[in-house]
């Protein structure tokens, strides 16, 4: 796992959720093509329509790769804060809460979920100038990241035992997945494949 310390921008390598949705058993040919957003038209120019009686499977995977972008700060990451000059107030291992919180010494509970190392370096800092520390030098680290992606892919092979979902299409019911809003079935498989992929890249990152 990379550490990141005091550094939010350039190359680091760290897990990636790759998630891969294709259509089982194809029910196209016998649903009638009115049901079809956009008639007759749209079912010709997009023939694979995901509709009533299909199957998707959706796979998730966990790729090791660099990435190039800032890494914020997630609900069950392991920070590491560290005050020059003041070992009483550094704190080794800090875990954030579902809540997106930490608490610091001296300072108290403040929100961390969603920043940068060094946007919260300057935080802390400024916090502690408050409390009449002086000139106080900050460093942020992640000693553990990507917690909750973890938890998913490890709560998904405990319930499924696989890394794989199987959804069969009933009705016009959307598509229940795993931490991220339903997914409306009636349109085509790439329409549905790339609304899957981004919500699940606006939750856990690229």
């Amino acid at each position: 796992m990379r550490e990141q310390r005091g550094v939010s921008t350039g190359r680091w390598r760290d897990a990636v959720l790759l998630v891969m949705v294709g259509l089982g058993s194809a029910a196209c040919a016998t649903t009638p093509l009115s049901t079809v957003p956009g008639g007759m038209e749209r079912a010709r120019l997009y023939p694979s329509v995901v509709t009533v009686g299909d199957v998707l499977e959706v796979a998730y995977y966990l790729d090791a790769r660099l990435q190039e972008e800032v890494y914020r700060v997630g609900v069950g990451d392991t920070l590491q804060v560290e005050v020059a000059d003041h070992p009483d107030l550094s704190q080794d291992t800090i875990r954030v809460l579902p809540d997106g919180r930490i608490s610091l010494k001296l300072a108290g509970a403040i929100q961390v979920a969603g920043e940068t190392v060094d946007a919260l370096g300057t935080q802390i800092a400024e916090l502690y100038r408050q409390h009449q520390i002086r000139d106080p030098q900050v460093v942020v680290s992640v000693k553990e990241g990507q917690y909750r992606l973890k938890q998913f892919m490890s709560a998904l092979m405990s319930a499924q035992g696989s890394n794989r979902l199987e959804l069969k299409v009933y009705d016009e019911q959307p598509l229940v997945l795993p931490f991220i809003a339903p997914v409306a079935t009636g349109r085509p498989l790439s329409e549905v494949r790339q609304e899957i992929v981004d919500a699940y890249t606006g939750e856990f990152g690229q």
